[in-house]
């Protein structure tokens, strides 16, 4: 084939300014419409399509803060939570007051285990709008995660005085108390819990957690709607006179779902039934399974740092 200069030169000039099918913005009205064009590639899911067409927006020298947050929120759904808030910071700057923008914010930063700015984010929130519920019960939730117990509970127990919370705000109290170690307040929270909604199965396996650590009474009345599914299964071991846990096939446990709720399973049953042998390495292998923002893997932190605590106080008795 012979060489044409002249086509050589056209793909040449096509590369360095980075043509493509989307033309080059010449006007603000072209730079709205090529906006909502990446919104409607974003409820596709088409996000790389769509961070494509937001950057020559941006780059066009959008100032409206809707660009931002339309590609902070396809970048987020490629999991480039930095980058997504990067483009946050942006729109807010542009409108400050936005308490939406600020409250995305505040998720993505929890999903990259940056607990202090989420929180600093949502509690800027709850001043921004007082009278919406999401930010209170998500603060809440946050300071579970970053391991602030007492603030935690104590934001549950507001939630609780509120309209349309169901059970959830006294499974919330009940998860801050048993995390911090406070058994008994935590096995009445979830009994309350249990009374809301008599067949929820988590709020029955907390309360049996709490009430055998508090070596208290558990009331098996409450439980009797409650002992389907796996999570009944293992409300019923906890239960049972037996110190034994029922094997289990690894094969069976193909998610890491499945891995992190059995290994924190285990670790409680040890705990509370074989005097802790064995608990650290089951809340090891729960701290790695499961996700970092969820009340499971607080959970797995909050035990071995409970375990830890435990072994430096008998290290200092043996030393006296």
């Amino acid at each position: 084939m012979a060489f044409r200069p002249r086509f050589f030169l056209v793909a040449l000039v096509c590369v360095l300014s980075a043509c493509s099918t989307t033309p080059k913005i010449s006007d603000y009205l072209q730079a709205r419409a090529l906006s909502n064009e990446a919104q409607s590639l974003l409820d596709e899911g088409r996000y790389e399509e769509a961070i494509a067409k937001l950057d020559k927006v941006i780059a066009y020298g959008s100032i409206d803060a809707i660009d931002y947050t339309r590609r902070a929120s396809a970048q987020a759904s490629t999991a480039n939570y930095a980058a997504a808030i990067t483009d946050l910071d942006r729109a807010l700057d542009l409108t400050p007051g936005d308490w939406r923008t600020q409250l995305l914010r505040g998720v993505f930063k929890q999903r990259l285990g940056q607990y202090e700015g989420a929180i600093a984010d949502l509690e800027g929130v709850e001043r921004l709008s007082p009278d919406s519920l999401t930010p209170m019960r998500r603060t809440a939730y946050l300071k579970l995660l970053a391991g602030q117990f007492d603030e935690a509970a104590v934001r549950y127990q507001r939630l609780r005085h509120l309209p349309g919370q169901s059970n959830t705000a006294d499974l919330g109290q009940g998860m801050a108390m048993y995390l911090s170690g406070q058994w008994m307040g935590a096995s009445e929270a979830f009994a309350r819990a249990l009374k809301e909604a008599p067949d929820d199965t988590l709020a029955a396996l907390w309360y049996v957690k709490s009430g055998l650590r508090a070596r208290i009474y558990v009331n098996r009345e409450l439980l009797a709607s409650a002992l389907g599914g796996t999570e009944g299964a293992m409300t019923k071991a906890l239960l049972a006179d037996s110190e034994d846990v029922p094997p289990a096939d690894p094969a069976a446990l193909k998610s890491k779902t499945e891995r992190c709720e059995r290994a924190l399973f285990l670790g409680a049953m040890r705990v509370i039934k074989a005097n802790g042998n064995g608990a650290r390495q089951e809340f090891l292998t729960a701290q790695r399974e499961c996700p970092r923002d969820s009340i499971e893997g607080a959970e797995a932190r909050a035990e071995l740092a409970r375990l830890a605590a435990q072994g430096t106080s008998s290290d200092e008795k043996l030393l006296q």
